[in-house]
């Protein structure tokens, strides 16, 4: 039986033909022992291709995973292949559907929220521990989004046409709360990318029918397109790394306070970059306890940015596009800044004996020339600090 939606795209005649060309039956796949991990195949960036040799699917925002079941178990791997099953433990009521099978499954690992859209901000607390006591009640609902089969019963699928492992996927009939095998979209390109648009969703990946699975490679058989917003930020500081772009620190103005939203490092030009820095530098703070590479700077000067995703959420992949620094149309007036440290003083944290302690209130204002800067430095550091899991 030809997929909804395939056959009827490209007509049933040339999808016969397609499956006698490409597609050989299953038993005649290699047969491989269980692989232990696979090197994931990686999309490009651009403006998805829409057309009868192209699927379309939507784009999770979560981070890459790979699920392999076999006799042992669930077991479940990051992008670069790191063993995380034990953070994700639900994932295990896949025994009840995948009992006697063997297979790798590439997909997408999402927090969904109440409204079934991907939550990163849920996501990311999962996985830096933050949110083990709420799972089961506002945690969010976590969730594989099985995009891909790479191994099936013994037998390697991956040289199959992306097309026949589609239908072989959707055979294993995953549709639980857990694990669930999203559709994919034949000649509605332009209907999906709007969709996804209107409802807040990354983007959308397109891929070519006929292609087989490139293990570990970025060609262009996937390519990736991205809704992105242009947003403005505070900049909060900067870390150098070595053989890499600058990462800046950014914050969102809220009411009269500003609160972290994330790192950035691409998109500007070399001039613009060196102004920020320039700028930053003559701002710089000067903390008792120093990180290596990790200055911070008074949250004077701003940037706009090209981000996806909730308006809330942790900025990630962000393209500055401008700085404005201070006394320039739109730059953050003194009462944020002032606002900004009243609030970084009053919400320091640190860490002693395995708990967590706050720091009663300090009157400061680091937007006063007069105040030290040590003693301000310290204090917007330890508030404005990257989480773990945001590196």
């Amino acid at each position: 039986m030809e997929r909804a939606g395939w056959s009827d795209a490209i007509g049933s005649d040339q999808a016969a033909l397609l499956r006698r060309a490409y597609a050989p039956s299953v038993p005649d796949a290699p047969l491989e022992e269980v692989p232990r991990f696979i090197a994931p195949m990686l999309a490009t960036g651009g403006l998805a291709p829409i057309g009868v040799a192209w699927a379309m699917e939507v784009k999770w925002d979560g981070i890459r995973a790979q699920l392999r079941y076999d006799a042992g178990g669930v077991c479940l791997r990051s992008r670069p292949g790191r063993n995380c099953t034990a953070e994700f433990p639900e994932l295990a009521e896949l025994h009840d559907t995948l009992a006697g099978r063997n297979v790798i499954l590439d997909g997408e690992l999402v927090s969904l929220s109440a409204d079934g859209k991907p939550d990163f901000a849920a996501l990311r607390s999962r996985l830096a521990g933050r949110s083990r006591r709420a799972h089961g009640s506002h945690a969010g609902q976590i969730a594989l989004m099985a995009f891909d089969l790479l191994h099936l019963d013994g037998r390697a699928v991956r040289h199959l046409p992306y097309w026949r492992r589609r239908e072989l996927l959707a055979e294993l009939e995953l549709d639980g709360p857990v694990c669930r095998a999203p559709r994919h979209f034949v000649g509605d390109g332009e209907a999906l990318l709007t969709a996804t648009a209107e409802q807040g969703l990354e983007g959308v990946v397109a891929k070519r029918l006929d292609a087989p699975y490139a293990e570990g490679r970025r060609n262009n058989s996937w390519v990736k397109q991205k809704h992105r917003r242009r947003e403005r930020f505070a900049v909060t500081g900067w870390r150098e790394r070595d053989g890499a772009l600058p990462e800046f620190f950014l914050a969102r103005r809220v009411g009269k306070e500003l609160a972290p939203a994330g790192t950035a490092s691409l998109g500007l030009d070399p001039e613009r970059r060196e102004q920020l820095l320039s700028g930053l530098a003559e701002r710089e703070l000067k903390p008792l306890r120093r990180r290596r590479g990790v200055h911070w700077a008074l949250p004077e000067i701003e940037v706009l940015a090209d981000v996806h995703g909730r308006p809330d959420d942790p900025v990630r992949d962000g393209v500055l596009r401008d700085i404005g620094l201070p006394g320039a149309a739109g730059s953050p007036p003194s009462s944020t800044v002032e606002g900004f440290a009243a609030r970084a003083a009053k919400s320091a944290w640190w860490r002693r004996g395995g708990r967590r302690r706050a720091e009663g209130p300090v009157a400061i204002r680091i937007a006063s020339r007069s105040t030290p800067r040590s003693v301000a430095g310290l204090r917007l550091a330890r508030w404005i600090a990257p989480s773990p899991a945001g590196g």
